[in-house]
């Protein structure tokens, strides 16, 4: 379960810091 979990995390934060950079650098340009 934990293990399972642990490999979920791993899979899902290289996404979630992906999808910021690419949700900050597109959001960047707007502001200025």
């Amino acid at each position: 379960m934990l293990r399972y979990v642990l490999r979920r995390f791993l899979l899902l934060i290289p996404m979630v810091l992906a999808a910021s950079v690419i949700i900050f650098f597109d959001a960047a340009p707007r502001h200025r």
